[in-house]
């Protein structure tokens, strides 16, 4: 039987400080993208493995917007983005837009910090209470 390897309370407190750190930082940029973004919606040109092509009404050239997990999208839906205009740039193959949605913009540092506060609880529990350990297993 392989041994298993339990991270220290410090382990599991540095681990909890670098996503919650990694939350608030992605949390902050995503607020100030919708600070400086402006609303549209639109409709579905193309779709790629990582991006989505909406043209939103009155224009021409579809935006580039990330595609949120489990996202099924088809080409003509239409849907609510935020992009930022003076982040384009012609000839440039980059995401400058994201679905607004919850999903879209809030899902990810959401888990983030709710995996953070669960790690920081498992290196601050009481020594009775019961916790969670971070087991690896190495064959």
């Amino acid at each position: 039987m392989a041994p298993t390897y339990q991270l220290s309370r410090g382990g599991l407190a540095l681990l909890a400080v670098v996503l919650l750190v990694g939350a608030s930082a992605i949390g902050m940029r995503r607020a100030r993208f919708i600070e400086n973004s402006v609303a549209a919606r639109g409709e579905v040109t193309w779709k790629s493995r990582r991006s989505l092509g909406v043209t939103p009404e009155g224009e021409r050239y579809p935006v580039i917007v990330s595609r949120p997990v489990l996202s099924f999208y088809r080409a003509g839906q239409t849907v609510e983005i935020r992009y930022d205009p003076r982040r384009h740039v012609p000839g440039r193959i980059r995401a400058y837009g994201r679905i607004d949605s919850f999903r879209g913009l809030w899902l990810l540092p959401v888990v983030l910090a709710g995996c953070g506060v669960l790690v920081l609880y498992g290196a601050i529990a009481p020594r009775g209470a019961p916790r969670f350990g971070v087991g690896v297993r190495i064959e």
